[in-house]
């Protein structure tokens, strides 16, 4: 093997090893690298521009963070200049089942917000998958990656890809208020999400709560 032929492959080792260790990108858009001038080059300008802009293709909807100045913007924290993508939301007019990406689920952590939408993060890759309660995908966010740690800015806190630490304990329906009483009451020693419907509501509609209790937070309830 000559010379030649050993460069070749070195180069093109390389630029796998990089390619794979890259951060997740949407049509060449990267969070804390590319900018406005980039977005709008692919997609014109924004319908509803601001620091939080929104952009529309014939398939999607982009939702788009940049910062506002070095440090600053809806997500703080990051040492970029003004006008840099700080994390973007992409929703597709198109339905997808979140199983069919084929994704392997160790490598993501799992969350839930109040509404009990499914989050799945890969804060290395920079990716989360937001999937509604019957396996649909809902929407894909490209969040600044954990390998970026270098533009923090000083005084914040290190970057985690900002998962919640919830879990859901239990779930409970058709409960008595004495019941329902008794499972809000033991609620803090436990920490959990829970649900509850009541059984009797006048209206017949049901009324459900949600407790969310972040692990190392103090508990708070809150209702919808």
């Amino acid at each position: 093997m000559n010379f030649n032929s050993l460069v070749f492959i070195s180069v093109l080792s390389l630029l796998t090893i990089v390619s794979t260790h890259a951060p997740k990108d949407w049509r060449g858009i990267v969070p804390l690298h590319s900018t406005r001038t980039d977005v709008e080059r692919l997609l014109g300008p924004a319908d509803k521009p601001g620091p939080i802009s929104i952009y529309k293709t014939p398939n999607e909807s982009l939702y788009v963070e940049y910062a506002t100045e070095p440090c600053k913007g809806s997500i703080p924290g990051w040492n970029v200049p003004a006008g840099t993508v700080l994390q973007f939301t992409v929703t597709s007019k198109s339905e997808q089942s979140f199983s069919d990406l084929g994704l392997d689920l160790k490598e993501y952590t799992k969350s839930y917000d109040d509404a009990m939408t499914a989050y799945y993060t890969n804060a290395f890759e920079g990716i989360k998958y937001a999937v509604s309660s019957n396996g649909t995908v809902e929407s894909i966010s490209y969040i600044p990656s954990t390998r970026n740690g270098h533009l923090r800015c000083r005084a914040f806190p290190s970057y985690n890809g900002e998962v919640p630490n919830y879990r859901l304990f239990d779930t409970y329906g058709d409960l008595s208020w004495e019941h329902e009483r008794v499972a809000l009451i033991t609620w803090p020693l436990r920490g959990s999400i829970i649900r509850t419907r009541r059984a009797s509501s006048s209206s017949m509609q049901d009324v459900k709560l949600v407790l969310v209790k972040p692990r190392n937070v103090r508990f708070g309830l809150r209702s919808i």
